[in-house]
C-alpha cells in the first residue's frame, strides 16, 4: 500500500509538471540517444537482465535530454536493486526491483550518473 501511495504521489507531481511546463520551441536535439529533445520529462528504464546468461545490466537509454526544470524518472524493471547515483554527489537513490525514482533538474548542465551496485552501469542527463 505504501508503494502505491508513493507512486501515485510521484505520478501526480509528474502530471503537474507536464501540464505546467511547455516544451521549448525549436529543434530538440538528442545528445547520444537522448530522451526526446524538448520534452519536459524523460524516463530511463533498467531492463530485466539475464544474469545467468552473463548479460550486463544497463540504463536505457544511456543518455536523456530535458529542459531546465524538467524531470527524469528511473524505472527499475529488473529483479534486483540498483541505484541512480550522481557522479558529483548531487543525488544517490536506491531503486528496488519494480520501484522508480524521479528527480527534477533545476539547472543546465550534463550530469553523469551510475549504479553503485553494478560497475560499468552508467548514464547521463543533459539539461539545456
Amino acid at each position: 500500500m505504501r508503494k502505491a501511495t508513493m507512486l501515485a504521489a510521484i505520478l501526480g507531481v509528474c502530471t503537474a509538471l507536464a501540464s505546467c511546463k511547455k516544451a521549448p520551441a525549436g529543434p530538440g536535439g538528442g545528445g547520444g540517444g537522448g530522451g526526446g529533445g524538448g520534452s519536459s520529462s524523460a524516463t530511463v528504464t533498467i531492463p530485466l537482465t539475464d544474469y545467468g546468461g552473463n548479460q550486463t545490466p544497463q540504463f536505457s537509454p544511456t543518455a536523456v535530454s530535458v529542459p531546465v526544470g524538467g524531470s527524469v524518472t528511473w524505472r527499475n524493471s529488473d529483479t534486483v536493486a540498483h541505484t541512480s547515483t550522481s557522479d558529483t554527489n548531487l543525488w544517490n537513490a536506491p531503486i528496488g526491483a519494480g520501484d522508480s525514482f524521479t528527480r527534477v533538474f533545476p539547472a543546465a548542465g550534463t550530469f553523469p550518473y551510475s549504479c553503485t551496485i553494478h560497475a560499468g552501469m552508467t548514464g547521463r542527463v543533459i539539461v539545456q
